[in-house]
């Protein structure tokens, strides 16, 4: 019983987003599919019961899977510059349920700007990633 105290205690606590660059919007990039799947079926991820990533946009679907699943993603943004990123994995833990972890990544690259003295430098435009824990459980027939 322990255990499970924790690991809602793990649920409850906030995961920071980190941002490196001169963004201004660090977890703008939290809205975007989770992964390169739920991505080509815009965004729709409900039927996906055993995807990892699914868990990141509906954590019920945890509930619903049936043994360890691995799913890694990369693919460009809408603009063909920016970049994503995920790996999420899904563990069937028997009676327990079943837990999450996931990393997502942005990247939309860089820019040289040219000062006025006739300096160069590189400034990094957004870099952001995330990570996440889950689990879920069947609480009933229809209760996840």
């Amino acid at each position: 019983m322990k255990i499970l105290a924790f690991i809602a205690l793990l649920q409850l606590a906030a995961v920071p987003v980190f941002s490196a660059g001169n963004s201004t919007a660090a977890g703008v990039f939290l809205s975007q599919d989770p992964s390169a799947r739920v991505f080509a079926l815009g965004g729709v991820a409900l039927p996906l019961v055993n995807d990892p990533a699914a868990a990141w946009v509906n954590p019920a679907l945890l509930g619903h899977m049936t043994g360890h699943n691995i799913a890694v993603s990369a693919w460009k943004g809408l603009d063909a510059v920016s970049n994503y990123n995920s790996a999420f994995v899904g563990l069937r833990a028997g009676r327990a349920g079943a837990f999450s972890l996931g990393y997502m990544g942005y990247d939309s690259g860089s820019e040289e700007i040219y000062d006025v003295d006739g300096g160069v430098r590189n400034v990094v435009l957004q870099k952001d990633y995330a990570v996440s824990a889950g689990w879920g459980h069947n609480l009933g027939e229809r209760l996840f």
